[in-house]
């Protein structure tokens, strides 16, 4: 009896555990890119939905402050600016809590391999009605497509440019091609056919939400 109850504590008192789950060893990670999904997988917590974790990049660069354990996850884009600056690298990701901490593997961070879309003014968010001035190096003789982008699924065309011209004036819309923009992470690209030549910086829309449509009968 005596022996049950102990192997019992010592279950109930064993130290939680946390997997990285990615990013992956030697995965690739762009800057100003993402938003890139951190996941894990945890075992061994007692009372799991009371765990509050930090994220660090490395041993110092805080990412993230009390995320709870129970969510397995939180969306990261590497700002170049964060924590005294950013360049590439190999880097790891550090979860600590209350009574422990994990790492994740080794993985890349890099420069995107195309030509820098700067904005002006340069924000990470932009208000719907914004005024913004986009520009970039030549990148070709002839015309390209500015469009859209939301990850890897584009969302809508902003129109047909020269690609040696620089400048774009545009204006933050609350929605494009029939979908809504307002809380999501966009970038801008540049396409020469079907090869991307150029790309922003990664950014978020805000502004007021409409109002709910209520249907009467």
């Amino acid at each position: 009896m005596k022996f049950t109850v102990f192997l019992l504590l010592g279950l109930f008192l064993l130290p939680g555990e946390i997997k990285f789950e990615t990013p992956a060893r030697g995965e690739v990670w762009y800057l100003e890119s993402g938003p890139y999904e951190v996941r894990w997988s945890f075992k061994g917590f007692s009372r799991p939905s009371t765990v509050k974790l930090d994220f660090f990049l490395g041993n110092n660069c805080k990412i993230a402050s009390g995320v709870e354990l129970t969510h397995g996850m939180f969306f990261w884009i590497p700002r170049k600016g964060l924590c005294g600056g950013l360049h590439e690298g190999k880097y790891f990701l550090r979860a600590v809590w209350k009574d422990g901490e994990a790492r994740s593997e080794y993985f890349l961070l890099k420069e995107l391999p195309v030509a820098h879309i700067s904005l002006e003014p340069d924000l990470t968010e932009y208000r719907a009605g914004d005024a913004v001035v986009l520009s970039w190096p030549e990148v070709g003789e002839g015309k390209g497509e500015l469009s859209l982008w939301r990850g890897e699924e584009m969302v809508c065309s902003l129109g047909e440019v020269p690609l040696g011209k620089t400048s774009f004036s545009w204006k933050v819309p609350a929605g494009c091609g029939g979908k809504g923009l307002l809380g999501k992470f966009l970038n801008i690209r540049l396409l020469a056919g079907c090869r991307e030549v150029a790309r922003s910086h990664v950014f978020k829309v805000v502004g007021e939400m409409p109002p709910v449509r209520r249907r009467f009968r």
